[in-house]
């Protein structure tokens, strides 16, 4: 496959409550995944009130405003690390999926010229779905956007119309039923996971 045609492939993007994964259609793995957390640079756990500036030696790259996925957590003992899906901050997920857009490393002439398609839990809102069709249309300008049931996903890997998914999520577990490609709204549940001690 031409690396114009692989570059102008459907990206399949996974905003997960703990994970972020990005990747190309019809390949067997995300090319990327990370956690789904940022820091900002400037929201210290601490302040010192012994030595002025003491904060700013620990940050090796201060030209950035926020760090992402694994660069902000190896700075969570002295930040704090925030997470999209509890602060629903989609100006930070805007700069969250570019950083991650930019290590794809797309050729200039095709950047943002993919069909997105974006994994969606079933409990996701109109209001969620119109800030991220507000931010890959109106920000970068993609020519097209599919919101797809994690359910669906699964079942299309699997090349089926009909089943039942159990995915046994960080958080929670999801099940649903699925019959000829459509969702059965009413047979769908979410459990959070708990841990006993």
């Amino acid at each position: 496959m031409s690396t114009t045609n692989q570059q102008l492939r459907p990206l399949i993007l996974d905003f997960g409550s703990n994970t972020f994964r990005m990747g190309w259609a019809m390949d067997d793995s995300p090319v990327i995944i990370a956690p789904a957390v940022y820091a900002d640079i400037k929201d210290y756990l601490f302040e010192s009130d012994v030595i002025d500036g003491l904060e700013d030696l620990f940050i090796e790259d201060e030209s950035e405003e926020y760090l992402f996925g694994y660069e902000a957590l190896k700075y969570q003992n002295i930040l704090k690390i925030h997470e999209f899906k509890k602060e629903n901050n989609y100006s930070v997920l805007l700069k969250y999926f570019h950083y991650y857009y930019q290590q794809l490393k797309i050729e200039p002439e095709f950047q943002y010229k993919q069909p997105l398609i974006l994994l969606a839990p079933f409990f996701s809102s109109e209001l969620e779905k119109n800030k991220l069709r507000q931010i890959f249309f109106g920000t970068f300008n993609f020519p097209a956007i599919l919101f797809l049931p994690e359910s669906q996903a699964i079942l299309s890997t699997l090349q089926k119309t009909s089943g039942v998914i159990v995915n046994l999520g960080e958080s929670h577990t999801y099940i649903s039923s699925v019959f000829r490609g459509f969702t059965n709204i009413m047979a769908r549940d979410s459990f959070p996971v708990l841990v006993m001690n």
